[in-house]
């Protein structure tokens, strides 16, 4: 229970609707006051992704994009049971909730277009879903927004507060001069512990995002690589701010991430091995997934001159290996071929049971080759040290083949 002096400050009543006037701010705010990894890369990406379409809010017809910067809202969701609402045309009749939700938060955010993955790459072509499933990076980042449905199993259930699917109503009196309010979820916790956070394909569509816009089923939650904040919370945003209004100050940030989602990709020779690990922990419907769920996240990484073959990353040598936090000692920089060995030194560990047959123990994952983490459902985890580089360059006449 919350007890403060004014009815909606620091904290604020939610209502059975959701309050879309409060997103609005958030991302106007984003827009005027950040910059940085908030604004869009600016790649054509009609022309990068021919096959591109997106959902038209006003005509509900499923359209090509034509042009190069039209703004646009993603949406990342559970497909659950693969049966529902199968596109069949262009039409888009009998939508599940979740899809018509967002469909109305997208138009009242003041944007027409949407995209969705089941709706809008043609599931019938390999080409359209191979050539857009290796450039999710491309549609997540320059999405203006990307509207994820953290709450429910599968797309029936809506966005609570938006459409068929209320809020629950939030306790709240007036004590003498005193409001009280039962305090609503922490919103970090609700959305860690959600179903949207176990699976695979979400994983990136969260973290390539540049915008997140996430509902739960008490409130939204935003996130952008500048700040964070939720429905309930009610303070200043300038106040949260460094002077200048680029980004949050850093009590209210990790050393790794803004909020929920890591700051920056591909900025370190490691940073891989953490979007590894954590992916690891997701569950996929189809083990063949395990890599094309994860080339978004890859191709960033080889935009910075980070490379991997069939997952394994080739580490690269940036200066930063040190075994201690105080050792500055010299050092030869190393090849890409100890890279590639340092990319091999992952090791799995036992976690919790997951969907599919799974009791801790790591489990072969067939098509895959067993030396690389792909080959194996566990969670994955790696150990860089700068000494394990060190053996690797004593031994220079190692030589490898990969057939």
């Amino acid at each position: 229970v919350a007890v403060q002096p004014k009815p909606d400050s620091p904290l604020r009543v939610t209502t059975p609707l959701t309050d879309l006037e409060c997103a609005k701010a958030w991302i106007k705010f984003c827009k005027e006051n950040h910059d940085g990894a908030c604004k869009a890369t600016g790649q054509d990406i009609v022309s990068t992704i021919p096959s591109l379409k997106f959902m038209d809010c006003r005509t509900r017809r499923i359209v090509p994009a034509t042009k190069t910067n039209e703004p646009y809202a993603a949406l990342s969701y559970l497909w659950g049971d693969v049966g529902h609402a199968k596109p069949t045309s262009n039409n888009l009749d009998h939508l599940p909730a979740t899809i018509e939700d967002a469909l109305r938060v997208t138009s009242l955010l003041g944007l027409k277009y949407l995209w969705v993955d089941r709706y809008c790459i043609n599931q019938l072509s390999d080409e359209d879903k191979s050539s857009q499933v290796a450039k999710m990076d491309l549609i997540y980042n320059n999405a203006y927004i990307t509207i994820v449905a953290a709450a429910g199993s599968d797309p029936t259930y809506g966005l609570t507060g938006v459409g068929q699917r209320p809020r629950s109503f939030q306790p709240h009196m007036k004590i003498g001069r005193q409001y009280c309010m039962r305090v609503q979820a922490d919103p970090f916790r609700t959305i860690q512990r959600s179903k949207w956070m176990t699976r695979g394909w979400c994983y990136q569509e969260g973290v390539l995002s540049r915008r997140r816009l996430i509902f739960t089923d008490e409130q939204m939650y935003y996130e952008c690589p500048g700040m964070y904040y939720w429905e309930t919370l009610n303070v200043q945003l300038s106040d949260l701010h460094f002077k200048d209004q680029s980004k949050f100050q850093p009590w209210l940030c990790t050393t790794i991430n803004m909020g929920i989602f890591p700051q920056e990709l591909g900025k370190t020779s490691t940073d891989i091995a953490s979007r590894i690990s954590e992916y690891s922990r997701r569950d996929l419907t189809d083990p063949a997934d395990a890599l094309n769920a994860f080339q978004g996240i890859l191709r960033v990484f080889e935009l910075e001159g980070k490379y991997h073959h069939l997952g394994v990353p080739i580490v690269h040598d940036d200066g930063k290996f040190h075994a201690r936090s105080d050792d500055y000692t010299p050092r030869p920089t190393f090849s890409p071929l100890v890279g590639f060995c340092e990319g091999w030194l992952w090791l799995t560990t036992n976690s919790q049971p997951r969907k599919e047959p799974y009791d801790g123990r790591p489990v072969r994952r067939l098509g895959f080759p067993s030396w690389s983490w792909t080959g194996w459902c566990a969670h994955i985890t790696w150990s860089f040290w700068e000494a394990h580089a060190c053996t690797i360059l004593l031994n220079a006449h190692i030589s490898i083949q990969v057939q």
